[in-house]
């Protein structure tokens, strides 16, 4: 029985590893830079915020792909910006994974910096304060006793960028991680990570990769200041109340595949980008969480030509029509309720992978980008 927990181990160790490191080639990528469709009376107004996760930069360009405004941040650890948010006022808040969240000025100035776990996500309410992801490792514990994982915290800021209360996920969360998945935790730590426990493997039990405040009360569902959270490894969405550190709902088991980026529409009704790893090819989907019925799809067609394996969002525009960021290969499109693609984006950023004339140009992945209105350029001047 203990050869075989050991094989088992091994064989999601190449899983979780070859998910990892997996990446998307594109043999005529270089010629696919930029806006690659337009319609102009179709697509919704506004400039477009995101960040390429190589590196420490985070551009705003308009629908015609020209740059408007450039961030760049200095490179302390070798790694990009994972995830970037803007704010009316022209302030930018950057997440470098595990490392820290940075506010910058529209001149690229760094107001504030946090270090820390910090990763994925963050949210700004109107006040300036910040819900921020964070993790750490640490010992928990479970029936049989303890366990070490690698926990996701909820880290509140002050707009001053001090961390004020950090709430642990595991804590609030345990009740939904089945036996299964806590047996493997410990198989893996003993095994094959026993010192240091990384991202992207059996000892992080959430991966939680998404977080927003929930502005409005929506009878049957949530109340204002509620939180809503995205835990990908369980495949869920969830709502937590920050005041009593109770989880008050959640959705998803044998529905979702690896989800990302749940965010809460105007009519109450959630939009959450559905990654299917699994299944091989990726959707958004709209759900009405006061039924759990899937109000509206978007697939590709046939499926398997829509599809981020990891990464990815969606965002509601004004206009009525769905921004869509496929965040492997790069892409961010948008359809309109009747999914036609009116605008659709390739990532002009990217790097030679490859030798000789296996040498290929790769795009650099985007987590998320996100259409701003207009006005937003004015505190950037």
């Amino acid at each position: 029985m203990k050869r075989v927990l050991e094989v088992i181990v091994l064989l999601v160790a190449i899983l979780f590893l070859g998910y990892a490191t997996r990446q998307y080639v594109y043999q005529n990528g270089l010629k696919e830079r930029g806006v690659f469709l337009f319609r102009p009376t179709s697509v919704s107004e506004g400039v477009n915020l995101y960040a390429s996760t190589r590196t420490p930069v985070a551009l705003l360009v308009d629908n015609e792909g020209k740059v408007l405004h450039k961030w760049n941040g200095k490179n302390h650890s070798g790694r990009g910006w994972h995830n970037v948010e803007l704010t009316s006022s022209g302030d930018l808040f950057a997440i470098t994974t595990d490392v820290a969240i940075e506010k910058l000025d529209a001149k690229s100035e760094v107001v504030w910096r946090v270090n820390g776990g910090f990763h994925h996500d963050l949210d700004i309410d109107q006040k300036g304060d910040i819900v921020a992801l964070s993790r750490r490792e640490e010992k928990v514990t479970y029936s049989k006793g303890t366990i070490r994982i690698l926990n996701d915290y909820i880290s509140f800021i002050n707009a001053d960028g001090k961390i004020e209360t950090e709430l642990s996920v595991y804590s609030i969360a345990k009740h939904l991680v089945p036996v299964d998945r806590i047996n493997l935790a410990i198989e893996w730590v003993d095994k094959v990570q026993p010192n240091v426990i990384e991202n992207d493997t059996p000892g992080e039990i959430f991966h939680t990769n998404s977080i927003e405040f929930i502005r409005q009360e929506i009878p049957g569902f949530a109340k204002a200041g509620d939180l809503l959270l995205c835990f990908r490894d369980l495949d869920r969405v969830v709502v937590i109340d920050p005041v009593s550190r109770k989880l008050v709902w959640e959705w998803g088991d044998g529905q979702l595949d690896r989800p990302h980026h749940p965010t809460l529409l105007k009519n109450g009704n959630l939009l959450i980008f559905d990654n299917g790893e699994r299944r091989g090819y990726s959707r958004v989907i709209e759900l009405d969480p006061r039924t759990n019925k899937i109000d509206w799809e978007y697939l590709g067609d046939p499926p398997e030509s829509f599809f981020s394996f990891k990464r990815g969002g969606s965002q509601r525009l004004q206009n009525g029509n769905t921004l869509i960021t496929l965040g492997e290969p790069g892409i961010v499109m948008e359809v309109t309720p009747a999914k036609e693609i009116v605008w659709e984006f390739r990532n002009p950023m990217g790097f030679w992978s490859g030798k000789g004339r296996d040498k290929v140009w790769q795009r650099d992945t985007i987590y998320r980008m996100t259409r701003v209105p207009d006005s937003f350029l004015d505190a950037l001047r």
